[in-house]
This record gives structure tokens, C-alpha cells and sequence, in this order.
């Protein structure tokens, strides 16, 4: 990296040279001397380095000398963790009493060429080092780090998301008024928002984005960052992502269009495109082209620096983005630079404003500085940063790059160094920050303060800091709150980028310049030519680190190129090869003795790993997540004694766990456990007592345990895995299922599965719990010590009768019971107060016997009234006909209720009527609101004695949005019926605005009320086929904009005809669709 970090590889350096481990190197092969010259010749540079760095901005000389030093010290650190590799190698030998291979790799023979090898290489590198020493013709002062500490308190204000945003208020209304108002005619509009980088552009369009009008607004909302490739193929595919959630890398381009047009047709949608820099029209107008469909008022969002590209798209609005105000900027400041309460002399006052000033009103710059000074508290100490930093500074015009390098000038040096290495993910990447850490860590550039502490949670410690000082930002979390992901801002990488100078590379199309001083790769390219840079890559025959951030998703690695990697690039400490096609892992593998970090996640045709890879004693991280051919891991897997993190995530033909894993105590994270199928493999085959003694375990963890079962394992053998120890881990789930082939034993199993989850009793500190085809009829007696539970699921527990009271566990958010079909009651405390505080998800599928809820007081059960869910906001039942005793549900929003009966779907629909009102409503009745139900989102299936729609309930459901009625068989309004009802009844649904009716045999006319439904812009109708027409009413519906029918022959005949007399009824309407044949777009008749 940069010369500032320089420094800390001297000082690493030093640490390994002082260590009694390679002090006993140095008495082994005959070096002691050696390595205590080393020592004293590295400590002398080291002091005068962080001068040497400040003289390298104006001395070339200084600049030369530097990096002769920097090619030395690296090329020492790798002879030093060469030693220390061969001293680890030697220790696993001998554990093992492998002593026919022990003597004979140190026999007197091979003693003698080592003392020989070793003793030459270190005078070789004392000679490089005596060397520049001698050529330092200038004067260094000797200067020790200034250590500022980052204080923790500062996550607590300023790490969440969303971050305070200040002055963009008029900024987000003015674009709100662009966006929603009718100003514009055309069916798809463009706004561009330009300005210079750091400006807030991103942000201020994901303030609209996440605004409750646009929400309201828009029925489909996209994202997608652009940045400088403008491939529309991959822009395609990302707005397609963004709809399903699933990525379609692989599609022609014809499927992705016609994909992207059934997502969008009729849809009033609106899509950000964030970043642009395209200036090629042609290109824009073919993205364009394909985003034709939608329905009048839809809207693009261009964020760009650069007013050509607002141009060249016809925006109908460029929105020219400002700085902030000397207020607003001062404002912006003092949130990130004051403590809370903090009060400034007006000196003092003086000197920010006049430090603020310099950020030209630009809130990334105002950040980053106000961060900076957040550790700097005293006035002298900002009146120095003024004047000898800040002063300093040459900024061009709205150049604000050097201002943000002035907060990387002040980071601790390892943090400058953790920071410089993401310059290896592409721009607007987003970064899993487990990852991130993992990379970080097999650096080196984690240092645990205390043996005992993890480095993932120092790893953290370190991201939460770089976050704080917004060198991260766009933090994404899991539904547990925990940080999943992160993005970079562009000039945050341009920063990185400059800092980490030419030793770190990523290559892209615009291959960069590779030599034997690059010391990181990243190949980011999207082509399928990927691998043929591979003559240029190994010329970086001293690299550390080879990422492919996005796989290698159109070039296949061959056999022979993944040899050359392991042969040629033998320094490396990361090596990511995820996605890249790997059939076979060549048994070279070994020859990588100082890797750290190896992905082969996602190579799906792998079927082993060869047994070299257990000399790999320096691993840290193993990933083979979607390894799916994989049968079994190296039986020696006992070796890799640093070995953290093994991801074993979806390897579904793994068949065991190999013998003496259980040896591996730094393991972190297992992400799955198997007991073998075939006990004939028991010598190679590890059970559940491998489990004992990993209790550093952390995250999550599956144990597959049908097999314990079915061979008949006893209690101890259960209660091995010593679950109850591991207060690390998070997540935990039990599997007990087997091959379809294979044969239940009976009740003998039940027995063994009721013993088998009482032994697994857990830590308290569990979160998450899931129970896979557990067969026995009783629950464990340590489910009430689960008082730290945020999720429970039970899939396929098909012999439970009963579930204990889960209600009191005060921090239950989830819980999910499927296919558990003997289970007839979910028991509740009697006499509690809490009920369920916390649950806002619940899923009940396939539970033909459950009756519900009921109270109950140690042996006694009764009917009483039950307390209602307090923040149940998502129900899902599927095939519980028999469930009568349900809670009431007032805060309920998504419902989807299928396989029930329509006295069901009443009494659930009521229980989402609350009345509300002040604490006298009782004596006053007239205090009461109306009866309403905070519901959303609607969804029933196979309601089979569903006749007629429940109009009596529809003024309470003034907050639904969308309905969708599937395969009802019995459902029928017809036009006669429908005049009897009160109409006025439909115009409560004042914010539905989807109707989907699929599957209803019997409908023969739609419900007259619908007319009165003014919200409405979706009708879709399917398999209805003896609906004959379309009711004179539809042309009312004026806010209507994408009508579909599918499969129905009477309408669809009628279509065929042309029937021009009925057209006047749906005329009006911008996109129609028969039979998947557009009939409209965008207000144009296309037969």
C-alpha cells in the first residue's frame, strides 16, 4: 500500500522477529545472529519512516528510496511467514507421529541444505537492507505514530442508517413535484439531477425514492446503480433483479426484454438509474426503447455529474443540484464534529466556520471533516488542523479529493491500510462486510489487543470505525439488524484508489499495468474473455491477493490455468475463485503454503478436494457454498489447524464429516454438521462428539441428525455435541430428515428423536431456532430457557400435538409452523400480561388439526378470551381448516389466506377491525373512531364455499391496496345479485389499486360496486370463462391504466371479432392485454 503503511509492516516485521517461534528458527537452522541484525537494521528504518512519508510529497529522491524499502520489506515479511509456515508444518507433523516423513524431511542430510537455504536467504535480504541504508543521502528524523484512539461512543450516533440528512428538503419537494405532478404528458419522463461529486445526488434521490408520496404514487419502484459501464444488457438485468430478487445473468437478450415488459406493462412505475455517465445517445435510446409499457405519469431518475448525459436522454426537467448553505453546511458540521452538549467558545466557533468553509458546501467533504475533528475536541487542536493541514490543501475548483484525503491522512495506520485495500472492489460494488472483514483478516491487517478476543469482532470494530468517518455508506442489514453489506461513494474510491498507488490493481477491460511490485489483483471484468490476461497476471509473481469480485461468470477456468495460478503465484493470501467453473482442483494446490483465504464457492461440478490442500496450514477461511457435487472433504481436514471459517452452505451431496475435524478449536464458523449415512466409513467419519470441544462456534449452524437416529445413537452421543457451551452461536437448526428411501423404524425413532432434542439443549444466547422433521410428540423442557429467541420454525414436526407458551418470550419476532399435522393447540400463559410483545411474522401451513390459541394454567385448559397480537403485521395460513381460536389481529397489513373456509376468512378479516378511542369510550360511545382495519394486502386461495365477496365488512378496509382472489370455484356475482347490495359500500376501498381475479370458474359478471373503486389502475382477470363481457361501467373507471385477460373463450372470442361496439368500454384504457397479445400500449391500438 501507500508509503504510510509502510510503517506497519516494519513494525509486523519486528513483532515475527522477536518471536520466541522464530527464535527457535534461528537456533534450527544455524541463524540467530542473522535474524537479531534483521531485527536492529528494520527497527532503525522504522523510525524514520513516517518522516520519510512526509518528504515523499516534495522529494523524488525520498519517493526512490522509499520504494526500494517497500519492495525489501515486503519481500521480507514473505521470508518470515515462510519460516514460520515450515516451523507450523513440522508441529502438525509431529502431533500426528508421522515419523518416517518427520525424519525425513529433517534427516541430518536436509538439515544441512536448510541451515544452507534459510542462512543465505536472510543474508540476502540483510544485503538489500545495508544496501538502502547506504543510499539514504538525505537527512530522517526519528518520529513515533501519534495514536488516536477511536472512541466506541461514536457508533452509537452516527453509524446507524439512515444518516441525518440536512438541507435537501426543498431540494426532495421540488423533485416531488416533478415526479407526481401532471406537467407532463409523455408516458415515460426523465429528470436528470446533476452536480459535482459528493454533492448528495444519491442521496437526494433516495429520499424521493423512500418518500410515503412516491409510494403512494408509483405502483413499481427500481434501482439500479449504473456508474461509467452503460451496458444495457446488464442494466436490464439489474431492473429485472430488482423486481424479482433473483438474479437472470444468463438470458438472450430477447428474453430479458420480454421479461422486463411483463414486469413493467401497465405499471405506473418509476426507476432510478443512479451514476451515469453515458454519453453515446444510441445507447440511451435503447435502453429507452425497452422501457415502453408502462402507464402514464411513469418516471426516470438520472443522477449524473456531468449535463451532457442529462441532455442526450431529453430530460424533461435537469435538475442542477446545489451546495449547501454556509447555515446548512454549519449545521451538517456540528452534527458530526460535536459531541452532544458540547458548547464552543466563539474562538473556537471562528475556527470550524472558517474549516467549513473550505468544504464549499459539499456534505460528503463536510463529513468527512466534521468526523475527523469529532476525536479532536480542543480548540488549539482544530486551529492546528487549520492552519498546518487544511492550509496546505490545493483545490481546484469542486475538486474535493484532496480535502477528503486530509480525513485518511488522520486515520490509524490500521485502518489507512484496511481502507486502502477496498480499492479492489469495483465502483458502486456492493461489499458483504463478512467478507470484507474475512479479506482483512487474511492480510494481517487485524490485530487482536487480547488473545482471547475474535477477529471478526475486532474486524467490525474496524468497519463500524471507517463507517462512522463515512468512508462507507448505503449500509444494508439483515432481518436481524446485523450489517450485511456496504457500498463505497465513487470519490471514496477514487480515494482508495490514489492512496493505494500501483502495488493494488483492478483489472477491467481497460487492463491496468501488472508487474512483479503488484501485490493486489481484482479482476473485474465482465467479458468472457476473463482469462485471457492470465500471461499478464502472472507476472505479479509476488501478489497477495487475487479477487474476482464477480465471479467469472462468462469465462470457465481450465485445469491447467488453476495450476498455473498455484505454481506461479505462490505469495498469495487470497485467492477467490467463486463462480469460475472449476471441475477439478488440481493437487498443486499445496504449493500456495501462505494462502489464508481460498472461495471456490459456487463451482458446482466439483466432486472432491484433493488431499493436498490439508498442507494449506495457514488457512483461515475455506468457502464452498454451491459446491453442489461435492461428496466429502479431505479426510486429513484435521491439519488445516488455523482454519476459522468453513461455508458449507447448499454442498447437498456431502455425506460426512471427516474423523478429527473436532481438533480444528478455531473454528468460528461451521455452517453445516452431517452424521454419516453408511456407518461402513466410520474409520474416516467423525460423529457428534466432534462437535464437543468447538465451542468457539459463532453465526449459524444445521446439524443433520437422521442418521444418528436411525443407528440407533444413545443420549451421551447427543449430548457430545455439548450445544449448551456454545454461547457464541446465533442460529441454530436441527434436521432430522433422510432419504425418501429410506424406512422409518417406528416408535422406537419417536423415542430416540424426544431423547435426542433433549441432550441438544443450546446456550440461552440463542436467536434463531429451526426443527426439521423432528418425529417425536413432546417438546424439550428447555424451551422456556429460550428467553433470547427471535425466531422459531417448526417444518414437517408432523407428531406434536401441542407447543409450549411462547408468548412470554418477550423478544419473539417470527414463527413459523409448516406441516406439522397432529398439532392441535398452541398453548398460552394463563394470566400473563405479555402475549406475544414482539412477533410481527407468523406462517401456519398445512396444520389440518390445529384448532388455535388457547389459555392454559399448569394442567387446566379453558376458552378465555385471548389478548391480541400487539404488532402482528404479516399472516400467512395455508391448509388449517379446523383453526377456529385465533387472537385478535389490529395491526395486521398482509394477509394471505389459502385452502380455508369463507367463515374463516370473516373471522379473520374482523379481528383486523380494531376500535379505537379514548380511555372513556366505555361511557362515552360517541368517542369511538369508525371500526378499521389497518390491512394492506389481501391475497385468498381456494376458498372453495366462498360464494359472494363480504361487502358488509368493506368501509372498515379503507387502507387496502391490492386484492388478489385465486382458484375460488364457488365465487359468483352476478349483475342482478349485485344490484341489490349497497354499492356505495365499494367507495371505502379508496386505496386499492390492484385487483387480480384468477381461477374463478362460476364469475360471470364483475361486482357492480367495483365502478365505485376511483383508485384502481390494475385489473387483471384469468381463467374466468364464463365471464361473457365487460360491464358498461368500466369506461368510469378513469384512473385505470393496464387491463390483462387471459384464458377465457367467451372474451377472448369476442376480441377475435373485433367487436367495435364494446371497444368504447375500455378505450380509455393505456395498456390492454388478451392472451398475452397487446392490444394497447401506451394508448395506441396495435391490431
Amino acid at each position: 500500500m501507500a508509503e504510510a503503511i509502510l510503517f506497519i509492516i516494519a513494525e509486523e516485521i519486528i513483532r515475527k522477529l522477536s518471536s520466541r517461534g522464530l527464535e527457535e528458527i534461528g537456533l534450527l537452522w544455524g541463524v540467530k545472529d542473522e535474524i537479531e541484525k534483521l531485527r536492529k537494521t528494520v527497527s532503525t528504518i522504522k523510525a524514520v519512516l513516517l518522516d520519510a512519508e512526509d518528504q515523499s510529497s516534495v522529494s523524488i529522491q525520498v519517493q526512490e528510496w522509499l520504494s526500494m524499502l517497500r519492495e525489501a520489506l515486503y519481500d521480507a515479511d514473505d521470508l518470515l511467514d515462510d519460516f514460520y509456515t515450515e516451523t507450523l508444518r513440522r508441529q502438525v507433523m509431529s502431533g500426528d507421529r508421522i515419523e518416517k516423513k518427520v525424519r525425513r524431511f529433517f534427516s541430518h542430510s536436509n538439515q544441512l541444505v536448510y541451515d544452507f537455504k534459510m542462512g543465505h536467504k536472510i543474508k540476502e535480504i540483510m544485503d538489500r537492507f545495508d544496501e538502502i541504508a547506504c543510499l539514504k543521502k538525505f537527512h530522517l528524523q526519528e518520529r513515533r505514530e501519534e495514536t488516536s484512539e477511536m472512541r466506541r461512543e461514536r457508533e452509537q450516533t452516527h453509524s446507524s442508517l439512515p444518516q441525518v440528512v440536512v438541507g435537501r428538503e426543498e431540494d426532495k419537494n421540488n423533485i416531488l413535484e416533478l415526479l407526481c405532478g401532471s406537467y407532463f404528458e409523455e408516458n415515460v419522463s426523465v429528470i436528470s439531477i446533476v452536480g459535482i461529486g459528493g454533492l448528495g445526488k444519491t442521496t437526494l434521490a433516495q429520499l424521493v425514492y423512500n418518500d410515503q408520496k412516491v409510494k403512494t404514487q408509483f405502483d413499481l419502484k427500481l434501482w439500479v446503480c449504473v456508474s461509467d459501464n452503460f451496458d444495457v444488457k446488464l442494466i436490464v438485468e439489474k431492473l429485472i433483479e430488482s423486481v424479482t430478487g433473483e438474479r437472470c445473468s444468463n438470458l438472450e437478450m430477447d428474453t430479458l426484454k420480454n421479461t422486463l415488459h411483463e414486469s413493467i406493462i401497465g405499471k405506473k412505475y418509476l426507476i432510478v438509474l443512479d451514476d451515469v455517465w453515458n454519453e453515446n445517445p444510441a445507447k440511451w435510446f435503447r435502453l429507452k426503447d425497452l422501457l415502453v409499457g408502462g402507464a402514464r405519469g411513469s418516471r426516470v431518475i438520472i443522477t449524473t455529474r456531468l449535463k451532457r448525459v442529462a441532455e442526450i436522454t431529453r430530460s424533461i426537467s435537469i435538475y442542477e443540484l446545489q451546495g449547501l448553505s454556509e447555515t446548512e453546511s454549519w449545521l451538517l458540521f456540528k452534527q458530526m464534529a460535536f459531541k452532544q452538549g458540547q458548547a464552543l467558545s466563539p474562538s473556537h466557533e471562528a475556527i470550524g466556520k472558517e474549516i467549513v468553509a473550505k468544504c464549499v458546501g459539499v456534505p460528503l467533504a463536510i463529513r468527512a471533516i466534521g468526523a475527523l475533528l469529532y476525536f479532536k475536541s480542543t480548540e488549539s487542536e482544530w486551529l492546528s488542523f487549520k492552519n498546518k493541514e487544511l492550509a496546505k490543501v490545493d483545490q481546484h475548483g469542486s475538486n474535493i479529493l484532496p480535502i477528503l484525503k486530509l480525513s485518511y491522512n488522520h486515520l490509524p495506520l490500521h485502518l489507512k491500510r484496511c481502507f486502502a485495500y477496498c480499492r479492489l472492489f469495483p465502483k458502486d460494488y456492493r461489499i458483504n462486510v463478512q467478507t470484507l472483514i474475512h479479506l482483512w483478516m487474511a492480510q494481517g491487517y487485524i490485530i487482536l489487543p487480547h488473545p482471547s478476543q475474535c477477529f471478526e469482532e475486532i474486524g467490525l470494530a474496524y468497519f463500524m470505525d471507517l463507517l462512522s468517518m463515512s468512508f462507507f455508506q448505503e449500509v444494508e442489514k439483515d432481518i436481524w439488524g446485523n450489517i450485511e453489506s456496504c457500498k463505497m461513494h465513487d470519490l471514496m474510491h477514487d480515494l482508495a484508489a490514489l492512496v493505494s498507488g500501483r502495488e493494488s490493481a483492478l483489472l477491467d477491460s481497460n487492463l491496468a499495468y501488472v508487474d512483479e511490485r503488484t501485490r493486489y489483483i481484482s479482476i473485474a471484468s465482465n467479458s468472457d474473455s476473463t482469462w485471457e490476461i492470465l500471461p499478464s497476471l502472472l507476472k505479479a509473481s509476488k501478489a497477495r491477493s487475487l479477487l474476482l469480485p464477480n465471479g467469472s461468470k462468462w469465462g470457465k477456468i481450465q485445469k491447467d490455468q488453476c495450476h498455473l495460478i498455484f505454481s506461479k503465484l505462490r505469495y498469495l493470501r487470497v485467492l477467490d475463485l467463486h463462480d469460475s467453473g472449476i471441475e477439478t482442483v488440481p493437487s498443486s494446490v499445496d504449493k500456495l503454503k501462505l494462502l489464508r483465504y481460498l472461495d471456490l464457492s459456487g463451482n458446482e461440478r466439483i466432486e472432491v478436494l484433493p488431499e493436498s490442500i490439508t498442507g494449506l496450514q495457514n488457512l483461515q477461511v475455506l468457502k464452498l457454498i454451491g459446491c453442489m457435487a461435492l461428496e466429502q472433504l479431505p479426510k486429513d481436514v484435521k491439519k488445516l489447524v488455523n482454519l476459522r471459517h468453513l461455508s458449507l452452505e447448499s454442498c447437498y451431496s456431502l455425506t460426512h464429516m471427516p474423523r478429527g475435524i473436532g481438533r480444528l478449536t478455531c473454528l468460528e464458523k461451521l455452517s453445516n454438521f452431517l452424521v454419516a449415512r453408511d456407518s461402513s466409513v466410520s474409520k474416516h467419519t467423525g460423529g457428534l462428539d466432534e462437535l464437543h470441544a468447538l465451542n468457539n462456534l459463532r453465526g449459524a449452524l444445521r446439524i443433520s441428525l437422521g442418521y444418528a437416529v436411525k443407528n440407533g445413537a444413545s443420549a451421551s452421543d447427543f449430548e457430545a455435541a455439548n450445544l449448551k457451551e456454545k454461547q457464541h452461536l446465533l442460529y441454530l437448526s436441527l434436521d432430522w430428515s433422510r432419504l425418501e428411501n429410506d424406512v422409518d423404524d417406528g416408535e422406537n425413532n419417536v423415542d430416540i428423536e424426544e431423547m435426542s432434542l433433549e441432550k441438544l439443549r443450546p446456550h440461552p444466547n440463542l436467536r434463531r431456532l429451526l426443527l426439521w422433521d423432528y418425529r417425536g410428540m413432546k417438546t424439550p423442557s428447555w424451551f422456556p430457557s429460550l428467553r433470547n429467541l427471535v425466531g422459531i420454525s417448526f417444518f414437517n414436526c408432523k407428531n406434536i400435538q401441542r407447543l409450549p407458551s411462547l408468548d412470554v418470550v418477550p423478544s419473539l419476532e417470527a414463527l413459523e409452523i409448516e406441516e406439522s399435522i397432529n398439532l392441535e393447540y398452541i398453548d398460552t400463559e394463563e394470566g400473563s400480561t405479555l402475549f406475544f410483545p414482539s412477533l410481527k411474522h407468523l406462517l401456519l401451513r398445512n396444520c389440518p388439526n390445529l384448532k388455535g390459541w388457547q389459555r392454559c394454567n399448569r394442567d387446566n385448559r379453558s376458552a378465555a378470551e385471548l389478548l391480541p397480537f400487539p404488532c402482528l403485521s404479516d399472516l400467512e395460513i395455508h391448509s388449517c381448516r379446523n383453526l377456529t381460536s385465533i387472537p385478535p389481529l389490529p395491526c395486521l397489513e398482509k394477509l394471505r389466506l389459502e385452502k380455508a373456509s369463507m367463515r374463516s376468512l370473516e373471522q379473520i378479516l374482523k379481528l383486523t377491525i380494531s376500535v379505537s378511542g379514548s380511555s372513556s369510550s366505555a361511557s362515552h360511545p360517541s368517542s369511538l373512531s369508525p371500526a378499521v382495519s389497518q390491512l394492506k394486502s389481501l391475497t385468498i386461495w381456494e376458498i372453495e364455499d366462498l360464494e359472494f365477496p363480504p361487502v358488509e365488512l368493506l368501509p372498515s378496509f379503507t387502507s387496502l391496496q391490492e386484492v388478489s382472489i385465486f382458484d375460488c370455484s364457488r365465487l359468483s356475482t352476478t349483475a342482478s345479485e349485485d344490484e341489490n347490495d349497497n354499492n356505495e359500500q365499494w367507495k371505502c376501498l379508496q386505496s386499492l389499486r390492484t385487483l387480480s381475479l384468477v381461477g374463478i370458474p362460476e364469475l360471470v359478471a364483475l361486482p357492480n360496486g367495483l365502478q365505485h373503486v376511483a383508485a384502481l389502475q390494475t385489473l387483471i382477470i384469468e381463467r374466468c370463462d364464463n365471464l361473457m363481457s365487460l360491464p358498461e361501467w368500466m369506461a368510469n373507471l378513469t384512473g385505470l391504466q393496464y387491463l390483462s385477460i387471459y384464458a377465457f373463450s367467451g372474451l377472448d372470442e369476442t376480441w377475435r371479432n373485433n367487436m367495435v361496439e364494446d371497444w368504447h368500454k375500455i378505450s380509455h384504457i393505456p395498456n390492454i392485454q388478451v392472451n398475452f397479445t397487446q392490444i394497447q400500449q401506451n394508448g395506441l391500438y396495435q391490431r
